[in-house]
């Protein structure tokens, strides 16, 4: 029947082989094998422990030092979540901010910003058409509003207050 036909319109043709591939190997798979092949059942659970502590404190060296033990010109970075003010919050700095002072500084401080802090609700409040945020900025957000840090990638920031201002320029 129809099956039939099917099967003889599909199968190879008589005589053609089906491709056959070569079993893809990792690169480093070949060399690991043979060196425990060399070695007697006694010491292959030693050697396998020894090489995963090497694989662990590589991925640790490669990735989490790079990452966390980080330090700047200006000393270690201080980690900050998405959400994160210069004081913690505004009812810690009590009325008109008197708990907080000062308000001007000259150095910069390095901060460590985790990454995705772009699409966080938050705020990063702009004052005017410059360069300056206003205090109750979350600093991180701030940061990825002003193209400091990418968004997807986080980074470290310099952070400093540059005090009250009775004027700023207009954004219009």
């Amino acid at each position: 029947g129809v099956w039939q036909r099917a099967r003889k319109k599909l199968s190879p043709a008589k005589g053609a082989q089906i491709p056959r591939y070569k079993a893809a190997s990792a690169w480093g798979h070949a060399y690991t094998t043979r060196i425990l092949a060399l070695l007697s059942d006694k010491y292959r659970p030693l050697v396998t422990a020894i090489y995963a502590v090497v694989c662990g404190i590589l991925v640790y060296v490669m990735f989490a030092a790079n990452n966390y033990l980080a330090d700047t010109e200006l000393g270690p970075p201080q980690s900050l979540s998405c959400d994160s003010y210069e004081w913690g919050s505004a009812r810690s700095c009590g009325v008109a901010g008197v708990n907080c002072e000062p308000f001007l500084s000259d150095t910069f401080t390095p901060y460590r910003c985790p990454p995705w802090c772009g699409g966080k609700t938050g705020a990063w409040y702009v004052v005017g058409n410059n360069p300056f945020y206003r205090a109750d900025s979350r600093i991180c957000l701030a940061a990825v509003h002003s193209g400091v840090i990418s968004n997807a990638r986080g980074g470290c920031v310099r952070y400093r207050q540059t005090g009250p201002s009775a004027t700023y320029n207009s954004s219009c």
